[in-house]
């Protein structure tokens, strides 16, 4: 009997693109993402023509999302078939693609500690579902109409008892292995370890504006990241975020809720937070049941 885990991959599957879909607005290794013809509001995520192998990770997204439910920073399909998902179309794209459209300026300091933030709730919720993303960086963080965080792209995505996908986060984003990480059969902690990792990360690239040691070749930032040398914090503001950050970076972190609980802690000029819809203050962090490296 098949392992219920196990994504079901049709033996047909159609990869050329589907006739309801028109403009293409991106293009990942695996996927395609079009606007829907009839309604230009809305995209369709698809397999790559003459990719087989990204079959795997549609239906992994697929499955993922529908463990993962609703939440208000994540992102949530309208409808799925076997050719593929479809979401609602962001406009402002990723938040990395927003910084690269603001520069030289970057968002004010009250949206970039709200989006930590929001991001930090979303993976919380993830692994309170035991789930881990894998893929934690600005760029699957879309960005919605209301400016809230919208936690994207599933495709390497697992449960906490499964194996890990073989491809995992971009260099900057990926936790470098040493002899003071988990055995590699502890999964559950080394993924949540990954997670946290990338978090870190992500509020480097929120709060300075790029993303770590910008300009450095991958592999030299590979090399950096294996010896333990991250980029100084000196910079970082509000200054709280930093200390969260070489924290995440260094696998000082044993959950998220002791990430969430230090977040909570960090303060900043109360006069300068946007209001967030309602009351002027920061979105409360909720905090969800789910596992710690203990």
């Amino acid at each position: 009997m098949a392992n219920e885990t196990t994504p079901i991959v049709r033996q047909v599957y159609p990869m050329q693109e589907p006739p309801y879909v028109s403009e293409v607005i991106a293009c990942g290794y695996w996927g395609i993402i079009a606007l829907l013809r009839d309604d230009p509001t809305r995209v369709f995520k698809f397999c790559s023509p003459g990719r087989l192998d990204a079959v795997g990770y549609i239906e992994r997204e697929k499955r993922m999302l529908k463990i993962v439910g609703s939440h208000p920073f994540i992102i949530s399909p309208h409808w799925v078939n076997e050719r593929g998902l479809c979401f609602d179309y962001y406009l402002m794209g990723d938040l990395r693609k927003y910084y690269e459209n603001l520069r030289p300026e970057i968002p004010p300091l009250t949206d970039r500690i709200r989006w930590c933030r929001e991001t930090v709730c979303g993976v919380a919720y993830l692994h309170s579902k035991e789930i881990a993303h894998s893929d934690i960086c600005a760029r699957n963080i879309l960005l919605s109409p209301t400016r809230n965080v919208k936690i994207c792209d599933f495709g390497f995505s697992t449960t906490f008892g499964e194996d890990t996908v073989s491809h995992g986060p971009e260099t900057r984003y990926f936790r470098p292995q040493n002899v003071f990480s988990p055995k590699k059969d502890c999964l559950t902690k080394t993924k949540i370890l990954d997670d946290l990792f990338s978090l870190g990360s992500v509020f480097y690239e929120l709060l300075s504006g790029h993303m770590p040691y910008p300009g450095v070749d991958e592999y030299e930032v590979w090399k950096l990241y294996e010896e333990h040398v991250f980029p100084q914090l000196d910079d970082i503001r509000p200054q709280g975020f930093a200390e969260l950050i070489r924290k995440c970076w260094n696998e000082e972190y044993i959950s998220i809720s002791a990430l969430q609980s230090d977040l909570d802690d960090v303060t900043w000029d109360p006069s300068l937070e946007m209001t967030n819809g309602v009351d002027g203050t920061h979105p409360k962090v909720p905090q969800y049941p789910e596992f710690s490296l203990i």
